[in-house]
């Protein structure tokens, strides 16, 4: 019971604040209410607002979406702030420094990644392959690490034995470049 009370202290504080015009401090105040309820659709549709990442606000609605698929508000923003991303992923994917910045291999790299030679061996799809790395970046933004072929592997997308051939397949290929 006391949870609730102070979240609702919390949301109304918030909800103050981003009518004031401050919105670094409302965000604080939907973040706290968040520590104590992390599926409080209030909460997460403010920060979704608040927000100017519109990669976080994505994550923030994707997470109302999660609990409660029939959402239409948070469907139709999570559809606005999807496209956005989706434009400033294009934007960004051929900058060098990007790449560099984010520790992404060069495309134009001669040591194939891991979905790279798995596409080629026709053991996932393109799309397969996006909702893989899209799921990791999710997991990377919210602090938790995950290699692309375990996930690609809890999807069941390949199995484990595909996983370890690719691998070794890389890693001899990644090996041979340095002996001559």
């Amino acid at each position: 019971m006391a949870n609730s009370t102070k979240i609702r202290e919390l949301l109304v504080a918030g909800v103050n604040e981003a009518r004031n015009g401050n919105k670094q401090v409302a965000f604080s105040y939907f973040k706290q209410a968040l520590v104590l309820d992390e599926f409080n659709e209030t909460a997460l549709l403010w920060c979704a607002t608040l927000t100017n990442d519109p990669f976080d606000a994505r994550n923030y609605l994707l997470a109302v979406l999660q609990n409660n698929p029939h959402h239409e508000v948070a469907r139709t923003y999570y559809e606005m702030a999807q496209k956005r991303c989706d434009e400033l992923d294009n934007l960004l994917s051929g900058s060098r420094l990007v790449r560099q910045w984010r520790n992404e291999p060069d495309p134009n790299s001669t040591i194939p990644r891991l979905g790279q030679y798995c596409l080629e061996k026709n053991w996932l799809s393109e799309v397969q392959l996006k909702a893989a790395l899209h799921y990791q970046n999710y997991l990377r933004e919210h602090g938790h690490k995950e290699r692309l072929g375990d996930i690609l592997v809890s999807f069941g997308y390949i199995d484990k034995k595909q996983l370890k051939q690719a691998l070794d397949h890389l890693n001899t290929e990644y090996n041979n470049r340095f002996m001559d």
